[in-house]
């Protein structure tokens, strides 16, 4: 772990020739080895390189030189150095905290180390979901989706915009921080918006018709009765049920992941009137329809292609399931 006291030495190499200085108050202190870093990437080249002044200071095994990172986050400053010197870090491979992958891959964008730490940040993303069991807070999904969209890699953002899809029910605005909003482009998150909103409205409109014949006269086909079954089945007070959340509201809103797992498990359901005059039948609504309007849900929930927003693709095609880079994720 990074150290506990304020302007603590680590040294992740005991005869380092550079001491990074990090965090405004100085979190940390932290040994390194120039040469490790500049091979790590471009940006420690230059930074440590003769063309800056940080680079230009004297320094040695004896005297390392001081370089002042105030704007960085100290533990990941460490993470990331601890990486790129070939040392694990136990902890964050054990913890798999969303918010310190989140500002690991900040550090790991900003000095240009994403291929070379690509293994490393693809085992911690993996890692994640592989332990994720839907009880986290809704911004580990943000910051999840941030972090896959940082260090590039496709499976992982499809997976965490797929979960911000179906479980979440805050206003994107809310979800979506100043501090993420800059990282992640506004088109995905309008597209993430569209695709929820879409859902909903399939949800409203076409689970009341479930197994309607089909009028000619184009008849409505509502059935009251039917819709307060959903109600019950779906344990709601209102039909459509309330897809916007309140922090207000005991009850709270439904959220599409539960719709799902709850269609997924009900019985038949037999209509008790006909569904039109003209019709003049009455229909069962069978377990095969639920499952079958589950998994039509589920996969209108797909999340984004990361080629595609990493692209500058618009909303409007983001929001369509992509074909053309299915292979990476």
């Amino acid at each position: 772990m990074a150290g506990t006291l304020e302007g603590e030495l680590i040294a992740i190499v005991a005869d380092g020739d550079v001491l990074f200085n990090v965090g405004t108050a100085t979190a940390a202190r932290l040994r390194v080895s120039s040469d490790t870093l500049i091979r790590a990437s471009k940006v420690f080249a230059s930074l440590l390189g003769p063309c800056f002044h940080e680079g230009s200071l004297d320094r040695s095994s004896h005297s390392p030189a001081d370089i002042a990172l105030p704007d960085d986050d100290a533990i990941a400053m460490e993470d990331m150095c601890r990486f790129l010197h070939g040392e694990s870090v136990p902890q964050l491979v054990e913890d798999l905290n969303s918010a310190r992958i989140y500002k690991l891959a900040i550090a790991i964008d900003k000095y240009d180390c994403t291929e070379r730490l690509r293994f490393h940040s693809q085992a911690l993303l993996l890692g994640f979901w592989d332990a994720y069991d839907g009880n986290d807070p809704n911004p580990c999904l943000v910051q999840m989706a941030a972090a896959a969209y940082l260090l590039n890699h496709a499976r992982t953002f499809s997976v965490a915009t797929r979960h911000i899809i179906m479980d979440t029910n805050e206003d994107y605005s809310e979800l979506f921080e100043t501090d993420i909003a800059h990282v992640f482009p506004l088109a995905a998150i309008l597209a993430l918006g569209e695709k929820r909103t879409a859902a909903h409205a399939n949800v409203s409109f076409y689970m009341p018709r479930l197994g309607m014949p089909v009028c000619g006269s184009d008849c409505d086909n509502w059935e009251s009765l039917y819709s307060e079954a959903l109600c019950r089945m779906l344990e709601t007070d209102y039909w459509p049920p309330s897809f916007q959340h309140d922090p207000v509201d005991v009850y709270g809103a439904q959220v599409l992941r539960e719709l799902v797992d709850c269609l997924k498990t009900k019985k038949s359901y037999a209509r008790e009137t006909p569904s039109c005059r003209h019709t003049g039948s009455v229909e069962e609504v069978t377990e095969s329809m639920f499952r079958d309007f589950a998994k039509k849900l589920e996969d209108s929930c797909r999340g984004l292609c990361l080629i595609c927003v990493r692209g500058g693709e618009r909303a409007a095609v983001l929001r369509m399931d992509c074909m053309d880079h299915s292979q990476y994720w």
